[in-house]
């Protein structure tokens, strides 16, 4: 049986499911590549846990981060320069479509 940390309670409810998708909120302060333990005390055994019943999880990650100098993973960005400070220096050669 998968604990409910993994399954809520869908599977005592009989609700089919293949995967679960999770947004910002599973992140700590919403900093992407990072886990609210409070709520995700064992994210990898979760995960197992879902595998072993064929299911997936989807988290959510834009193509942005939260400007935090607290959070390493920004920190690492800015002091490398990976962040775009100049716009005219991004070219768009064809306007974007939706699909």
């Amino acid at each position: 049986r998968v604990s409910t940390q993994s399954t809520g309670r869908f599977d005592d409810e009989n609700i089919p499911y293949d995967v679960i998708w999770l947004d910002i909120e599973h992140t700590n302060g919403k900093r992407y590549f990072t886990w609210d333990e409070r709520l995700f005390p064992d994210p990898i055994r979760m995960q197992q846990q879902l595998k072993e019943t064929g299911r997936k999880l989807v988290t959510i990650v834009d193509p942005h981060l939260k400007k935090d100098s607290g959070y390493e993973v920004w920190r690492e960005a800015n002091s490398r320069n990976f962040f775009i400070s100049n716009l005219s220096l991004i070219h768009i050669s064809e306007p974007t479509r939706p699909y």
